[in-house]
């Protein structure tokens, strides 16, 4: 059996940052961040090529990484069809809040 440190994994890494122009960056802000890494440094590192990471200044807060959620095992399956790009998909009548220029769901 493959242990799940040497295994690809699922990071949900929650980084802080100080916006400037919300109450002149008096208040720290977040964003949780996905990243498929095999171990927390790994994440890290991940995290840190993120865009918005280095357009926003973050800095990591904490990082989980995420093995089963209510009983079901996650399984990370390379498809070269994505081309390295991740998906997702937001709930009707949510805000992107990562891009200052998005509007609202449905929108």
């Amino acid at each position: 059996m493959v242990s799940l440190a040497t295994m690809p994994s699922l990071f949900l890494v929650h980084c802080g940052y100080y916006d400037r122009d919300a109450f002149d960056g008096v208040f720290e802000a977040h964003a949780d961040l996905f990243v498929v890494a095999e171990d927390f440094a790994g994440a890290k590192a991940q995290v840190k090529k993120h865009p918005e990471f280095g357009r926003r200044k973050m800095h990591v807060d904490g990082m989980l990484r995420v093995d089963a959620v209510d009983g079901h095992r996650l399984e990370l399956v390379t498809d070269e069809s994505l081309a390295g790009a991740t998906k997702t998909e937001r709930a009707p009548g949510t805000w992107r809040m990562l891009n200052a220029k998005a509007k609202p769901a449905g929108g």
